[in-house]
């Protein structure tokens, strides 16, 4: 039994084949970058030269990272990473917030430092808004894969605007799609006939739509919402709610901060804990988070690889200033 009348099955029929024919090129473009962005810290590595995987943070690195954050101020104190870069460098970053000069409203800063661990020379140092990181940090490779996927390279908000737009299209091409191929069972096993002339085509279009047709609708739906829901449902919902105001509603929607001591007082030892962190699981420290760091507040966590046996990376919590576990 058919789902439609003639008369709109044809109308269907052609706003089918006329979108997937129109936007087939672009949503090629980002489904195809996309699967290539998965590989997008691998490919920034690779093209900054630094393919070797990064070692564990090891035991000595509590003295170059107090002589590292004397030359940062306070305001960057709020949360500290500390890793290895592939080619065997200390990176600390020290994150803050600052006022944005172009907005005047509160905004993420950073600092970061790359350290010889040998020497502790400063190799690098980086310092500005979290939001200008990726054009500093990114290799030009990686930035344009990540660019081309998520904005077809065009202006902001433009260009993430059409992806949305796409993933919609494609949402509807698949639904339309079913409701057109009144025999999706029947279609998944069709035998192709001769793929030189238009009716193998066909088949084998049939074939590749009707198989794909679970991973059409969820990339395009996921992708769709996600990207409509940060961009249009939240402005949205400010406009509403909350008088305009974006920080408002994701400060109901986000876990308020808890109240920390933020006296100031040192910073345990991390080589202590690095030890105690790898006595417990057994295995390698990879990185350490610090968060109110040099204050009675400070918590330190610890990220290491999985234990033996394990598959899992584990995250170890120690007081910031007694190490207590």
């Amino acid at each position: 039994m058919s789902f439609v009348s003639q008369a709109r099955t044809k109308r269907l029929l052609a706003v089918h084949g006329w979108s997937g024919t129109i936007l087939g090129l672009l949503l090629y473009v980002v489904i195809f970058t996309g699967a290539v962005v998965v590989f997008a810290d691998e490919i920034g590595a690779w093209s900054r030269g630094a393919m070797g995987h990064a070692s564990g943070l090891g035991t000595e690195v509590d003295h170059r990272f107090r002589v590292a954050a004397r030359d940062v101020e306070r305001t960057y104190y709020d949360e500290v990473t500390i890793r290895r870069s592939r080619s065997g460098d200390f990176n600390f970053t020290f994150e803050g917030h600052v006022t944005d000069p172009s907005t005047g409203q509160d905004a993420d800063a950073l600092v970061r430092l790359s350290v010889d661990p040998d020497t502790g020379e400063v190799l690098n140092r980086w310092e500005g808004l979290a939001s200008e990181q990726s054009t500093n940090s990114d290799t030009a490779l990686r930035r344009f894969w990540v660019q081309l996927h998520e904005h077809l390279y065009l202006p902001n908000p433009y260009g993430f605007f059409l992806v949305c737009v796409l993933g919609m299209m494609m949402l509807f091409a698949a639904v339309s799609g079913v409701m057109l191929h009144k025999h999706s069972v029947r279609d998944a096993f069709v035998a192709t006939r001769s793929p030189t002339r238009l009716v193998g085509a066909r088949d084998m279009h049939i074939l590749a739509g009707t198989w794909g047709l679970p991973f059409a609708i969820l990339l395009a739906l996921t992708g769709a919402f996600l990207g409509f829901a940060i961009s249009v449902g939240v402005p949205v919902m400010a406009m509403i709610s909350f008088d305009g105001d974006q920080q408002a509603i994701l400060a109901l929607l986000v876990r308020p901060p808890e109240q920390v001591d933020l006296t100031p007082a040192p910073l345990a030892a991390l080589d202590f804990v690095i030890r105690d962190a790898m006595a417990r699981t057994g295995a390698q420290v990879n990185f350490i988070e610090i968060s109110n760091y040099d204050s009675l507040g400070a918590q330190i966590s610890v990220f290491t690889s999985a234990s033996p046996g394990g598959f899992a990376p584990q995250r170890l919590v120690f007081d910031g200033v007694t190490r207590s576990f």
